[in-house]
């Protein structure tokens, strides 16, 4: 990981969620078209004093 242009080093962390699955199997799930949305999600991450913490969701 390189350091930006004011010193800081920086990753962007990008995940997912399923808001509406309640984590049973997803051949015994109701046929509901919440049941299959998504949310993609990013995050910034800087090193501070060694460690990876998330700055900005």
């Amino acid at each position: 990981m390189d350091a930006a242009a004011d010193g800081k080093e920086r990753a962007l962390i990008i995940y997912f969620t399923h808001p509406h699955w309640n984590g049973e199997d997803i051949d015994s799930m109701a046929a509901d078209p919440k049941t299959h949305l998504s949310h993609v999600r990013a995050a910034v991450l800087e090193v501070h004093n060694g460690n990876l913490v998330c700055t900005n969701i």
